[in-house]
């Protein structure tokens, strides 16, 4: 008996998102006719979706038959952490902005230095 979890996130960036999978390591594949739908799989099965709503994205897990090694509240934290950075990256590199310094604090969050000249 299957048991879908539908956890709401605030990722509405599909170039982003694909960026943070790669980046965190996942295979994905986009499910068709949606093009916008996005399975995370591992070698045998799909580990979990994300289900694009028209806003943003929703992660869907079965939670009855979830085979990762990761908790699950981890791996969201790891997917919008690396999403937010990512996210951060890309529009600071859109107004000028280049990456001087970056350091992993100890509880885990990240520290990031961007400067400008004008």
């Amino acid at each position: 008996m299957s048991h879908l979890s539908q956890i709401k996130t605030r990722i509405n960036n599909t170039k982003v998102l694909e960026q943070t999978l790669n980046d965190l390591g996942f295979q994905y594949n986009f499910k068709i006719p949606n093009k916008l739908d996005i399975n995370v799989v591992n070698n045998t099965s799909d580990e979990f979706e994300f289900i694009w709503d028209g806003q943003e994205y929703s992660l869907v897990a079965d939670i009855q038959t979830w085979k990762s090694n990761l908790d699950l509240d981890h791996l969201i934290n790891q997917i919008i952490q690396q999403y937010s950075y990512n996210s951060i990256m890309e529009e600071s590199t859109k107004y000028g902005f280049t990456n001087i310094s970056e350091t992993l604090m100890q509880d885990g969050s990240i520290k990031l230095i961007v400067q400008r000249w004008n």
